[in-house]
Parts: structure tokens; C-alpha cells; sequence
């Protein structure tokens, strides 16, 4: 996670177990020390759509990251962002407070960041039609987002999985061939 006030990244400091960069998002020394890879996932949620898409921008040209999800202040900027590979993260409000939640208690950052786990994701086939907690998924993965058509939900137990769902999930590392391997 990298966080520009330095407020909240001294208030961070002592909260976050994540990994934590204190400075600008476009500190090229900071991505040094991050080192992402083409197999890495960004998540970006700053208050701006240009500062989303610049960051965005410069993870692919620098770093050859395109996994890239983007919170979507204004949807008008979509279209911007699809042309641009970055996928918008934010369609309805609920999500907004989940993903502000994230942030003051990053338990999410903390999965994503830590050495020991992976994101992934899986096509939704043999659990269609049963919800979340009939699938079993829960089980052996921590589900983040479902993609259903272009929208981004964030699954509750009791929501109904459909054919051609996409769950975005993190999983541990030592698991993922198996879990690669299972069909959801």
C-alpha cells in the first residue's frame, strides 16, 4: 500500500500489517522497492480518476502490470479506463464503503500484499445456481469480487452464483495449483 499524507501514513504505520510505502504513488523508487511483476494485481483507490488512470498507465509502461483495478469516482471515465485495459472497480455505492472500509481497516491489503497468498480467479460453471455458501467456495478461498457481465459485486452468503460469474479470490500460495485445477 502506498500512502501520500503523511498523517495517515504514521496513523497506518501503527494498524496496518500489510506493507506499507510512505510517499508518492509515482516515486519511481518506490515501485523499485515493490517490484511488481505481469503477474501482479494493482488495486488502485485514490479519490481521482486521472490519478487512477496515471498510476495505471505507468504500472503498465514501466512495470508490465495489466491486471489493474480502478476505483471509478466519476462513471463517466469508464470508457476512458476500458480503452485503457483498467478494469473500474466502484458501481455502486456499496462498494464505495467497502472499499473506504478496506482502507482504514486493510485487512483486504493485507491478503493481497502478504508473501504468502495469491489472487486468482475462476469461471463460474459446476456451482451455478447455488449461492456462496452452498458452493462451499468459502471454504478454501477468501472470495474479494465476482464479475457478473461488467459489473463488480461484492458477494455476500447468500448471493445466488450464475454460469460465466467470474470469482476473484485469494488464495494461499502452497494451494493455488490444486485450487487451478477444481472447477467452480
Amino acid at each position: 500500500m502506498i500512502e501520500k499524507d503523511e498523517q495517515k501514513c504514521l496513523k497506518l504505520k501503527n494498524s496496518c500489517t500489510a506493507e506499507l510505502y510512505c510517499g508518492d504513488a509515482f516515486d519511481l523508487n518506490i515501485w523499485r522497492k515493490i517490484n511488481p511483476t505481469y503477474k501482479d494485481t494493482a488495486l488502485l483507490v485514490t479519490n481521482s480518476d486521472e490519478i487512477n488512470l496515471k498510476i495505471a498507465n505507468f504500472l503498465q509502461n514501466e512495470f508490465s502490470v495489466y491486471r489493474i483495478f480502478a476505483r471509478d469516482n466519476d462513471p463517466q471515465n469508464r470508457e476512458v479506463f476500458k480503452k485503457n485495459s483498467i478494469t473500474p472497480l466502484v458501481y455502486t455505492e456499496q462498494l464505495i464503503k467497502i472499499i473506504e472500509n478496506a482502507i482504514e481497516n486493510p485487512t483486504i491489503f493485507e491478503l493481497i500484499s502478504g508473501t504468502k497468498k495469491t489472487i486468482m480467479e475462476k469461471s463460474v460453471n459446476k456451482f451455478a445456481n447455488k449461492t456462496v455458501k452452498q458452493s462451499g467456495i468459502t471454504s478454501f478461498v477468501d472470495i474479494v469480487l465476482i464479475k457478473r457481465d461488467s459489473e463488480w459485486i461484492y458477494p455476500l452468503d447468500d448471493f445466488v452464483l450464475k454460469k460465466g460469474d467470474v470469482v476473484v479470490f485469494v488464495v494461499d500460495k502452497d494451494s493455488e495449483n490444486a485450487v487451478e485445477k477444481m472447477e467452480f
